[in-house]
């Protein structure tokens, strides 16, 4: 019986080391494919992300304008560039950033950006998703920063200078910032307009001659074959175009 028992122990003995070798095997196996993945960068990543981010330029040619909306304001001015364009002949379309999917901005070519800035500087309620998303991207090294070098872009903020200066326009900065540095190219300056004294409509109207301009419009989106040259205006009678990132 002792006999038999040590046969055992002696059997058991020679069992663990094997089994050792093996679970150690199967660790280094598991912690190479983990160091690997990470060299690569993948693995931070949702794979319907990466290949989003890797999508070809659309072949779009009309003119978007997407909107970002508060009060109503920058619903109502974009659909009136919209019908200066149609109006012309041009094919343009509004579009809510409410929901909308970032990565389908590979697929514009010239838009425009109406956007407004909330309380505290925030994104409007709804439209949080795309701008934090273009944000991640502009930052993020994997994302090449050509992936909009297609789209021409230009951007009228609605904001309140009665906010402090830190959130006045404050969405409106950080979407320029993104685009430039996903490689978009700016057609006009940034023009952050100021509701505090409730002329944001006239401010709009003072900026929309340059955007038809920078697109081979005349002032009022026509083909430029009747427009008139707009009225010059000294620096005191129109607020300063803002130009920084």
């Amino acid at each position: 019986m002792s006999s038999n028992i040590a046969q055992l122990a002696v059997g058991a003995t020679a069992i663990v080391p094997l089994v050792l070798l093996v679970l150690a095997g199967a660790v280094v196996l598991l912690l190479r494919r983990i160091v690997a993945d990470d060299q690569d960068g993948h693995h931070h990543i949702a794979p319907e992300l990466e290949v989003a981010y890797k999508a070809p330029p659309g072949k779009d040619s009309g003119l978007t304008v997407f909107y970002a909306s508060q009060k109503g304001h920058g619903r109502r001015f974009a659909e009136r560039l919209v019908a200066s364009a149609n109006a012309q002949g041009v094919s343009a379309a509004a579009v809510d950033l409410t929901g909308f999917d970032t990565d389908r901005l590979v697929e514009f070519q010239r838009t425009v950006f109406i956007v407004a800035t909330y309380a505290g500087g925030s994104d409007v309620p709804g439209t949080e998703p795309f701008f934090n998303e273009l944000t991640d991207m502009s930052r993020d090294f994997r994302v090449e920063k050509t992936l909009l070098a297609s789209m021409s872009y230009a951007i009228f903020g609605c904001g309140n200078s009665e906010y402090p200066p830190k959130d006045f326009n404050a969405a409106t900065r950080r979407l320029d910032r993104a685009l430039r540095l996903l490689g978009a190219r700016r057609l006009v300056p940034r023009r952050e307009g100021d509701d505090a004294d409730n002329a944001l409509s006239e401010q709009f109207d003072e900026w929309a001659p340059s955007l038809w301009r920078a697109l081979g419009r005349g002032a009022d989106g026509s083909d430029g074959s009747s427009s008139r040259e707009a009225p010059k205006r000294t620096a005191a009678q129109a607020p300063p175009l803002s130009q920084d990132l």
